[in-house]
């Protein structure tokens, strides 16, 4: 099963690529050296998603390809469909996102949201993922990047993985995990760039009892 969703992902990728080569001037292999062939050079990025909207999305698309659906405070877990960039960032890049949310499923259970986002310039990509980051009151934000939100050279410093971004607020954290610990500083890097072994934790110690009954005099 992993093997044929690995294919899929492949397949998807190669073509995504392929549809940009067709848009543009082609994908000339021969003179890469060229500005002409730096600019007509595409990197097929993975699409994942990540909701940090409080509302599960119950489905999503990139440039009307599928891309899943995502859990509250979730992603960044699986891949459904891919993406072709051209090598070299443009200032008029763009993606047309389209998601469907509890709330609006509620109301019309075929409608979507449309939302044309521009793309962050981005420099020195050979591949990665193009992440899709859905933010409260119907906010998208796009990232092409090969680092996970978390890592210091994420596009966004404020991003990071979905749970732990709610569980460190503290509103958040009581509507949508209470009772859960809310994780160190250290805990919300991205797993490889996590100290090893972990600190030792915190250990808060309470007041000897004799200054408790001390001060209640």
């Amino acid at each position: 099963m992993q093997r044929t969703h690995a294919l899929k992902t492949l397949l998807r990728v190669l073509f995504a690529t392929l549809l940009i080569c067709a848009s543009t001037a082609g994908c000339d292999a021969k003179d890469t050296s060229s500005p002409q062939a730096a600019a007509s050079e595409v990197i097929g990025l993975q699409v994942e998603g990540l909701n940090y909207s409080g509302t599960p999305i119950g489905v999503f698309y990139v440039n009307d390809q599928w891309g899943g659906n995502i859990s509250t405070y979730a992603g960044g877990g699986g891949t459904a469909t891919a993406i072709g960039l051209p090598a070299l960032w443009r200032p008029d890049l763009k993606v047309t996102i389209k998601w469907r949310n509890d709330v609006l499923y509620a109301k019309d259970p075929k409608g979507l949201y449309t939302h044309v986002v521009d793309i962050p310039r981005y420099e020195g990509l050979k591949g990665g993922v193009f992440w899709v980051a859905f933010l409260p009151d119907d906010q998208i934000k796009v990232f092409a990047s090969q680092y996970a939100p978390g890592h210091p050279q994420f596009p966004d410093r404020e991003l990071i993985n979905p749970r732990q971004y709610c569980l460190i607020r503290p509103e958040c954290h009581d509507k949508f995990y209470p009772g859960e610990r809310v994780p160190e500083a250290w805990e919300t890097l991205p797993i490889a760039l996590q100290p090893s072994p972990p600190p030792a934790p915190v250990v808060v110690t309470p007041p000897p009892k004799e200054r408790e009954e001390g001060s209640k005099r």
